[in-house]
């Protein structure tokens, strides 16, 4: 088949996989996809995944392209961890893996683009993320107060204060950004008792510094 078919349907997605471009056009074969790399027409993400090489040349250094990636390679997922609280400024210095939570196991995955990283959380406690809008498309990022609530769940030896000045977050934008109402709503669907009393210490950080 003719690449400019094959781009002008697949334009529209800014990552597409192996699967859905079978699904799409049956008939074209896996050659043919190794061709149009090697040609410079198309661009790896991560196994079983493409990005057109003009699109990842025109955002190679937006983080949002980075955002769309890691929604798409591993779904249901969204943005979380490190990577969304240097996204609300929380973390002063740059972060360089992107991380995300997701329902399936934990994984990371290596490309040319970024490191990947997804963290296994619970079914019910797949929520508390928003739809951001970038350029035609969107992707999924946590709320700040999620971000902290996912962060503290997944690393459960941040416990006393004296763990969180370690973490060196940035106590200004905290008390300035954090919906506390919305903090508690959400610790109540965890229900896990020692995450609770992490909170507590959270929250009298803020207090004390």
């Amino acid at each position: 088949m003719k690449y400019i078919e094959f781009y002008q349907y697949f334009r529209k997605f800014p990552v597409f996989s192996h699967t859905e471009v079978k699904k799409v056009f049956p008939s074209l074969n896996d050659v043919q996809l190794t061709r149009w790399q090697k040609e410079g027409y198309l661009r790896p993400v991560v196994r079983g995944f493409y990005v057109f090489t003009d699109l990842a040349q025109t955002f190679s250094l937006n983080e949002k392209f980075l955002f769309l990636i890691a929604n798409k390679i591993r779904q249901p997922s969204y943005i979380s961890l490190e990577m969304a609280l240097s996204w609300y400024n929380i973390i002063p210095e740059g972060v360089y893996l992107v991380t995300s939570v997701t329902t399936k196991t934990t994984a990371e995955f290596n490309s040319s683009f970024a490191k990947f990283v997804f963290k296994k959380i619970k079914n019910e406690l797949m929520f508390g993320y928003k739809i951001e809008v970038f350029e035609n498309y969107t992707f999924k990022i946590a709320s700040l107060e999620k971000a902290i609530l996912d962060y503290l769940y997944l690393y459960p030896k941040i416990e006393v204060i004296e763990d969180f000045e370690g973490l060196r977050w940035n106590i200004s934008e905290l008390r300035e950004k954090l919906d506390q109402e919305k903090l508690n709503r959400y610790l109540q669907v965890f229900n896990q008792k020692q995450l609770n009393k992490r909170v507590e210490t959270f929250i009298n950080y803020l207090k004390v510094n």
